[in-house]
């Protein structure tokens, strides 16, 4: 199988690749120590994202972690919500943490797609896939 580059895993030392997309963007960002980038609207400061690096342990290695302003929460029934959407990603992280590794052992193709479908389940705010679906 032929690396592909955007394959290639993000180091802490992409903090200024990753402020450079944003900027072009027209984003307002806020660095931190080296590890944490926070993103706003320009026109009124408004927080709607955030990148933080995390280091490796024995068991998850290191890498960069993407936090979205989703909503606004404004009663319980919004708490809620957000609780169930908290599980729904927690999930797939962990799902796609295994597909990632399986993935790192073998890097084909299949095992690439079966990764990216957790993801992209992630962002979609698809339920969670079960074994067999």
């Amino acid at each position: 199988m032929t690396p592909n580059p955007t394959r290639a895993r993000l180091r802490r030392a992409d903090l200024d690749a990753i402020v450079q997309v944003l900027t072009a963007k027209g984003l307002k960002v806020h660095t931190r120590k080296g590890t944490r980038i926070d993103v706003y609207k320009p026109d009124n400061r408004e927080y709607i994202c955030g990148f933080t690096w995390h280091k490796g342990t024995k068991t998850s290695p290191s890498r960069w972690t993407f936090d979205i302003a989703l909503a606004d929460i404004f009663s319980q029934r919004d708490l809620r919500s957000a609780l169930t959407e908290l599980q729904r990603v927690q999930d797939l992280r962990t799902q796609a943490e295994v597909a990632w590794s399986e993935y790192l052992e073998s890097k084909s193709e299949n095992r690439w797609s079966a990764y990216l479908s957790f993801i992209a389940a992630i962002f979609t705010r698809a339920p969670v896939p079960r074994e067999g679906d």
